[in-house]
Parts: C-alpha cells; sequence; structure tokens
C-alpha cells in the first residue's frame, strides 16, 4: 500500500519543501536534521503496512489469525494425543505403568484384556501414530513385555494456519442455518483432524445425510448420520 514511502522518497519530499538557496547536498545541516525524521517515518510505514497484514483474513497468521477467526466464534482445532493399542506377553497388569519407543512415551490407561492395553502417548499431535513394535519399560517392571499395534484413536496436530483460513472463508462466505448442508460441513470441518467434508443430502431417503469426509492428509473416511430434516 505504501511502496512509495521509502527513505529516499520521503527525504526527497521533504528536501524539496526546503528554499533552494538553502543547501541541501548530502552531509549538510539541513539533508542531516531531515535524514533520521525521514527514517523513522519510512519505518512506521512499513511496521503499519505489515500491521494491516496481520489484521486481515487472508494474510494474518498464527496468534494473529486467531484473533481474526475469533470475532466470527471460529477457533483453531487444538493438538490431540493418539490412543494407540499395547499388546503384552505374561498375565502382569501393567495400568498405569510408562512405556517408550524411540522419541515417543506411552501411559496405559485402561484394560482391554489380560494381554491388551489401551495406552495414551504423551507427546501431542500425530508423531503418536508414527511408530510400531516393541517397547521399553520405563518403570522396570520385571515378567513382562509390551509391544506397541493399532491406533485406536488417532493423534492429531494442531491445525494450519492454511485450513483455519479455508474454514474461516467457509464460514463467512456460505450460508449456514438450520441444520442445511453448510451446518453440516462446518460441524465436520470443526473436528479436530478433519480437512475437508462434503455433504449429501436425503442421501438415503428423508431424514438422512451422508457426509464424506476427508483428514488432512486427503485420506477418506465415511460417516453416516441421521438426522430428521
Amino acid at each position: 500500500m505504501w511502496e512509495s514511502m521509502t527513505f529516499e522518497n520521503i527525504l526527497n519530499d521533504m528536501l524539496s519543501k526546503v528554499p533552494s538557496d538553502v543547501d541541501k547536498r548530502e552531509g549538510s545541516i539541513i539533508f542531516d536534521a531531515l535524514a533520521p525524521a525521514a527514517y523513522k517515518l519510512a519505518e512506521a510505514y512499513f511496521m503499519l503496512d505489515a500491521f494491516l497484514d496481520l489484521v486481515s483474513g487472508d494474510t494474518a497468521v498464527g496468534e494473529y489469525l486467531d484473533r481474526v477467526v475469533a470475532d466470527y466464534g471460529i477457533t483453531r482445532k487444538p493438538a490431540t494425543y493418539a490412543i494407540r493399542k499395547i499388546e503384552t506377553t505374561g498375565m502382569i497388569d501393567i495400568t498405569g505403568t510408562r512405556w517408550g519407543l524411540n522419541d515417543t512415551t506411552y501411559e496405559v490407561i485402561e484394560k482391554i484384556s489380560d494381554t491388551e492395553y489401551k495406552a495414551q502417548c504423551e507427546q501431542l499431535g500425530s508423531i503418536g501414530n508414527r511408530y510400531n513394535g516393541q517397547l521399553e519399560n520405563i518403570d522396570n517392571i520385571s515378567g513382562v513385555t509390551a509391544a506397541l499395534t493399532d491406533i485406536i484413536v488417532s493423534g492429531e496436530d494442531e491445525e494450519t494456519d492454511e485450513n483455519l483460513r479455508v474454514r474461516f472463508f467457509n464460514q463467512v462466505r456460505s450460508s449456514s442455518t438450520s441444520g442445511n448442508i453448510y451446518d453440516y460441513r462446518k460441524w465436520a470441518l470443526e473436528v479436530p483432524g478433519c480437512g475437508d467434508a462434503k455433504v449429501f443430502p436425503l442421501w438415503n431417503g428423508p431424514g438422512t445425510v451422508k457426509v464424506l469426509v476427508v483428514d488432512e492428509n486427503m485420506e477418506i473416511d465415511q460417516y453416516h448420520h441421521n438426522e430428521n430434516l
């Protein structure tokens, strides 16, 4: 917006206001007096230009984008913890113990069977989905070994600026009222890990809706939802 408000342009404009019979060459008294003011003005214009980018929905980033979308009731989807299955050898109950694999650690939170447990990754995000294999016992329990196997609940990274911006524009540019297709899409996109969604109304007759969901990696899952419309 203010590309022309450079130090050189501001200084030249200031010097043009000085009478022609005054020495305005570089190093002169008037030049040296005006140059610092021109520099600070140019700096202020640059900061103001950057500020406008930070308060506009199409250019804001990070916490500034969070503040822009908050005015419309939108919040960034937080990172979540992965819930994994652990399979053990031996009949020792390992509920409450901690185990590690590479750069991740897991706390066993629930017993499924004598040799199967649910464990929550202690690191937020998709890193909790990454590994499978033999676990190292952090609590030094003897007589049992454990392996990390299935993903029960996928861990999700914090929503990116790009995805948050898309949700923001979808909401402000679409009419979402009374359970119409925009409502279903909006609700789906609010779920952590959902990258996009397509809604099929009346997919199986009156009172039914089908939502086709892709995650942030563009992999497809399907959820069927029945509701009296």
